[in-house]
Order: structure tokens, then sequence, then C-alpha cells
């Protein structure tokens, strides 16, 4: 049994990938490969369905426990001999306990090899990214250096990789995400599925420019509910559409710089 995890990271193309494997399960179980339901987040499925229960889940409570035992009945109700499961969550240091857990698990009760897969992109541009994707979809209210500066851990990428290093021996991949055209193609092929995926899917979870996350931002802080975030950014539309222009963006500071590992 093969198991293959893709671990993210965060705006890599993570959604359009989940998406299309997720579109693609009955053909890819027509030969023997299982992108499983279980453990599937109902958040935000209409931009990627993510097995996101196994990086958040509290990884020694009962719930995590029984969540493991579904994944199992649903691997051994198919007969299949590779699983793939993808989360960027697993990106995150904090969840590491949690990816433990389930690659240990996968390794003790299944006779096979289990494979990890990450996608990093250039550090300063995933600060933007992640900024941008954290006041869009979790309601962020700290401005951008505040917010690189307070999760400065999450950039670390070089315990990140340890930590993961330790989980997956010599079977861990690090992808450049800049050097990639296609993050689903490139996938498929790191995972020799590209004959199987029949059904294309068009790029998911677009990342907004600096001026309308700012915006959302603004209104984020002033607890706005998301429908009227939405009616706000309709009305503002015509205004924005006019500022776009400047290509205004976000710019890190030398104090902010200072307090990520990757400069020191």
């Amino acid at each position: 049994m093969k198991f293959t995890l893709h671990l993210g990271a965060f705006k890599t193309g993570t959604s359009s990938l989940q998406s299309a494997l997720f579109n693609n399960r009955s053909e890819l179980l027509e030969y023997g490969i299982l992108y499983p339901k279980t453990g599937i987040s109902g958040k935000a499925t209409s931009i990627g369905h993510r097995h996101s229960k196994f990086a958040y889940g509290t990884n020694q409570s009962e719930s995590y426990r029984e969540l493991l035992n579904q994944l199992d009945t649903e691997i051994m109700g198919h007969s299949v001999n590779h699983c793939i499961m993808s989360s960027e969550a697993f990106s995150l240091p904090a969840k590491i306990p949690s990816l433990n857990l389930l690659v240990s698990h996968l390794n003790n009760h299944y006779d096979g090899t289990v494979f990890g897969i990450i996608y990093l992109r250039n550090v300063c541009r995933y600060t933007i990214a992640l900024y941008r994707e954290w006041v869009r979809r979790w309601g962020e209210t700290r401005r951008y250096n505040e917010f690189v500066s307070h999760r400065a851990w999450a950039f670390d990428f070089v315990s990140l990789l340890e930590k993961m290093s330790n989980i997956f021996d010599s079977k861990l991949e690090v992808a450049s995400y800049q050097e990639v055209d296609d993050i689903v193609d490139d996938f498929c092929e790191r995972v020799n599925i590209s004959n199987i995926m029949t059904r294309s899917i068009s790029k998911k979870n677009k990342t907004l420019n600096a001026l309308d996350i700012e915006v959302i931002r603004q209104l984020n802080s002033h607890q706005v509910s998301p429908e009227q975030k939405a009616r706000v950014m309709t009305r503002l539309e015509p205004k924005l559409a006019n500022l776009r222009v400047n290509k205004y963006q976000e710019t890190l500071t030398r104090r902010t710089l200072s307090k990520l590992a990757f400069s020191n």
C-alpha cells in the first residue's frame, strides 16, 4: 500500500490540486487509487477539498482516533493500492504533531510506504500571499508587518523541513513553486497519475491584490459580517478598479525582516 501526502504549503495551487483530485475520484478508483472523503473539512469546499481534519484535530482525543478508524474503514472498503491525501495545514509548524501521528498510524497499520510532497514558494512572496489569505478568509485584522512579525515561525522553512524529514525520512519531496508551470500537472507527474486525470479544473482561490485586502482588513477590524463585506466590496468596485492601476504592494520593514528566521 502506498500513501502520498500532499503537505501544501498555502498559496501554492493547493486548492486547484485538491479540487482536481476530488473531482476525479471515480477515475482514480478505477486504477486502484483513493482520494478519501474521510477527514475532508466542510469549510470552504468551494476552494478545495482538503483533509484538514487530520491536521487540525486534537491528536490525542477520542475524536481523532475515531477519524483514523473511519479512514481505515474507507480504505478497506475499496480495492486500492494507493491513497492520496492533501492539506496545506500540514505545513503549519504547530500541526507537525498531527502529521506525525497520521504518518505513524499509516506506517503501523499498513504494509507499504508513506511519501510526502510539499511545494514551497519564495519566502518573501509567501508572507504576502499568506497574509492576504488570512485577511480574506479568516478575519485577520493586523497590518502586514504586524502579521508577519507575529507569525515569524510560520516562515521558518528550514525548521519545518527538518521536522518533516524526521517524519518521512528520505521519502519527502520538496518542490519549488516558482519552477512549476502548473501545480496539478506537476503533482500528477510525480505520482504517476497524469493519464488518469480527465476532468480539468480552473484555477481556484485566486489571490486578491493589496488594495482589496486592505479594504477587507479594515472591514474585519469593524467586525463586519461576510455578507456585509461582499456588499461593500461590490459598491466600491468602480473606485477600486481605478485605484488598482497603481499596483499597491505590501512591503516588509527592516524590523520585521530581522524577526524572520531566514534573515538571521
